[in-house]
């Protein structure tokens, strides 16, 4: 023991740590972390004030129309979830906004931008397959039962002017516009379009003038009919205009002592509507493929 005096001369100089932070420092530091856990708890209030407030609408109006609030509840559900977009939705917004071919077909007035597809295929595609096959028959000298391959192949585009084309599954229109301007009516070129919607409703969208564009580029020589063309009575329908378009010449496709007129071209870019499952998504666009085969 070394008396009072000792220990009061040592008590004021012992200072705090310099790691020690003060309590207005630390209360501080709180209160900026809590901040977003109070502005969603913020949000969160409000939301529930304004559901309830919707809540007493929904009621007051059943009390004055005698409807179950129940029953008006699951309208009210329905309404909003159908104005409600899903995650695949807005992906797909998302890159349709990104698509350049997309931007293209809005400046070029073209109603989708499958058109440029069909265009790669009639102006690219099937001038450097004609060339390889080509090619090929001058390396392998093929002859005698190969001419008709040969004359084909003087062919620079896959559509002629004076074809008569079928175009299956063609709404909205893309490839049945890009054909029409590819046609000659004066040399006997016709087209035949053949959807479940029509071509100027389609998706229940807003009128548009595809139909009066073809038929002016057409000069009358198109037709188009609504309807499943795996039914029988869609397809009758459809060799009923080819018959009066005279696809294939008068020749056509003799089967069962029964003449059939038969397309020239049959194009297709359809597809079944989508259930989200890509596996039953894949057989069912193959199998409706088959069927366009089948068909054609």
């Amino acid at each position: 023991y070394h008396g009072p005096r000792y220990y009061h001369s040592i008590l004021p100089s012992i200072q705090p740590k310099p790691t020690m932070v003060p309590t207005s420092t630390k209360r501080i530091k709180l209160a900026e972390a809590l901040q977003p856990f109070f502005r969603s708890l913020r949000k969160r209030s409000t939301k529930l004030h304004s559901s309830y407030q919707q809540r007493q609408q929904r009621r007051q109006l059943c009390r004055h129309t005698n409807q179950s609030f129940l029953l008006q509840s699951h309208i009210h559900n329905q309404q909003q979830h159908r104005h409600r977009s899903t995650q695949s939705s807005r992906t797909w917004l998302t890159r349709q906004s990104k698509d350049p071919y997309v931007h293209r077909a809005q400046e070029e007035n073209w109603p989708s931008r499958a058109a440029f597809k069909l265009e790669e295929i009639n102006e690219i595609q099937f001038p450097s397959l004609v060339a390889k096959r080509k090619k090929r028959n001058k390396n392998q000298n093929y002859r005698g039962k190969n001419n008709k391959i040969n004359n084909s192949d003087k062919r620079q585009t896959l559509i002629q002017p004076s074809m008569c084309v079928l175009d299956l599954g063609a709404a909205p229109g893309g490839w049945s516009l890009y054909v029409s301007t590819k046609l000659d009516a004066s040399k006997n070129g016709a087209l035949v379009a053949v959807d479940l919607l029509s071509l100027d409703e389609y998706l229940q969208m807003q009128s548009t003038d595809v139909s009066s564009r073809i038929m002016e580029n057409m000069s009358g020589n198109f037709d188009f009919v609504q309807g499943d063309f795996t039914q029988r009575e869609v397809r009758e329908e459809i060799l009923d205009v080819l018959r009066r378009f005279g696809g294939n010449g008068a020749e056509g496709d003799i089967r069962e002592g029964l003449v059939y007129p038969r397309a020239d071209l049959v194009i297709s870019d359809m597809a079944p509507n989508f259930t989200g499952d890509s596996i039953t998504d894949a057989l069912r666009t193959l199998h409706l493929c088959e069927q366009a085969f089948g068909f054609s």
